[in-house]
């Protein structure tokens, strides 16, 4: 069975900071900080999958009754990670490039980037570059000084000049797809998306959207209204959350020299949609995945973050991802933690090469040095939607009215999804297709490395 994970095969580092922050000047730099070391494996049980289903070339559903998959991905997964990559890229490129030849009409006549690299795509992502397109400006978005201390994440992908013009998100509805979410956190509480269309409590189905009660979202593993997080181990989605939306309210932590630090979301006033589909421990079928994409595109979400992977695929979630770009939705999703040991990257991100759904991200540091945990975007002579942002030592909410340090895509991928959530309160009217194209030429490859 398909099953998915927050970390991938990689690690979660993490070092939480209650009451004040502390490490050397040293690690700020550092890919690596000396953090205590989380692992989340993805658990795969190849023994479910019979020879005949490999060979078959129709959809199966497999015995748990969970996961279907097609002969393509079982192949790729289970024979050569690299089968028909080549194949899949052109076919998916050649939607691309369909879809960008219905939009001239939004190009300003500016580009940072028009080449892609096999290891970071088309660049770090640029949120002042896409939002002048996003609006048929003339020219990026004017430069202005970071007004945070200790935000490289916001610094590095030009969220303050978006902020400077009131694109902070607001209107924009981020559906978290991941582990539970602390509700109750002081820098989230007020960011969570309301759905006025039920009744708090009075266990019906009022909205007749097939969830009873689900007042901020939807927990797929427990199966009830209520997508808090089960304890602070469950800490995931929680930082993911934060990213995008944490309250932009002053000063969160010092550390013990007194210097403040403000954790703020790249999109601060977007709305947060909690869609519980992993575990405690991180992982999950690709049925709570699948469900919890369909929830979010039939519930108003207008972007999707997938802080999750796997190394297979199913016609499951393929059909959901399809599902939500048909209904406008843009997802965004994690390259993957296995770095140099990847030709690709891991699965829903990979089918932003192969099908053409959404957009792959892959981490850099703040040096803007390409993690060496970070899948690359492969080795292909075409091009498709993957782009970087931050994701090392990225330090945002965490439960119980904490803030932690984590490093891996899981972090760099809603840096992207807030990003977007900028250009669709600047021009609400922007389609998937779209958003890919502008996401993709304004990303910026200059002064990018690999660590």
């Amino acid at each position: 069975m398909t099953e998915f994970s927050t970390e991938f095969s990689g690690f979660a580092n993490i070092f939480t900071v209650p009451n004040y922050l502390e490490f050397s000047e040293s690690e700020r730099a550092l890919d690596s900080p000396k953090l205590a070391l989380v692992p989340i494996t993805p658990v795969i049980n190849y023994s479910e999958v019979s020879s005949s289903l490999i060979e078959s070339d129709q959809v199966r559903l497999l015995s748990d009754g969970t996961s279907y998959y097609s002969n393509d991905s079982l192949s790729d997964s289970l024979k050569d990670p690299a089968r028909d990559l080549l194949s899949d890229y052109y076919r998916a490129y050649l939607v691309f490039a369909a879809d960008a030849n219905q939009i001239d009409s939004l190009d300003p006549g500016f580009r940072i980037s028009s080449s892609f690299d096999s290891e970071f795509g088309y660049g770090l992502v640029d949120a002042g570059a896409a939002i002048a397109i996003a609006l048929s400006l003339k020219s990026p978005l004017t430069d202005v000084s970071d007004p945070l201390i200790n935000s490289y994440g916001a610094a590095l992908v030009n969220a303050p000049e978006a902020w400077t013009l009131g694109y902070t998100g607001k209107g924009v509805v981020v559906a978290v797809v991941d582990t539970g979410i602390d509700l109750s956190h002081p820098d989230l509480a007020t960011s969570f998306w309301q759905n006025l269309n039920e009744i708090p409590g009075d266990g019906k189905d009022n909205d007749n959207n097939g969830y009873v009660d689900d007042i901020n979202g939807y927990d797929f593993v427990s199966r009830d209204a209520n997508p808090q997080n089960s304890s602070s181990r469950e800490y995931h989605g929680t930082h993911v959350a934060g990213i995008i939306t944490a309250n932009r309210n002053g000063t969160n932590a010092t550390d013990r020299s007194n210097i403040r630090y403000e954790v703020t979301g790249i999109a601060y006033d977007a709305q947060i949609m909690a869609v519980r589909v992993l575990n405690s421990a991180g992982r999950g079928t690709a049925q709570s995945v699948a469900q919890g994409i369909r929830y979010a595109a039939d519930n108003g979400a207008k972007v999707i973050n997938l802080s999750l992977g796997s190394p297979m695929t199913s016609g499951i979630e393929q059909d959901a991802l399809r599902y939500a770009e048909e209904k406008g939705v843009v997802v965004v999703s994690a390259s993957g933690n296995s770095g140099y040991t990847s030709v690709a990257p891991d699965y829903p991100a990979r089918l932003a090469a192969t099908s053409n759904f959404g957009i792959a991200v892959g981490a850099v540091n703040r040096n803007k040095q390409v993690a060496g945990f970070s899948n690359p975007a492969g080795t292909s002579v075409q091009q498709y939607p993957f782009v970087v942002a931050p994701g090392v030592s990225i330090l945002s909410t965490t439960p119980n009215n904490s803030f932690s340090f984590l490093s891996g895509t899981s972090m760099a991928t809603p840096h992207v999804a807030a990003v977007v959530a900028l250009m669709l309160q600047a021009n609400p009217n922007l389609t998937p297709a779209q958003v890919k194209k502008i996401i993709s030429e304004t990303a910026n490859p200059n002064s990018l490395t690999v660590a």
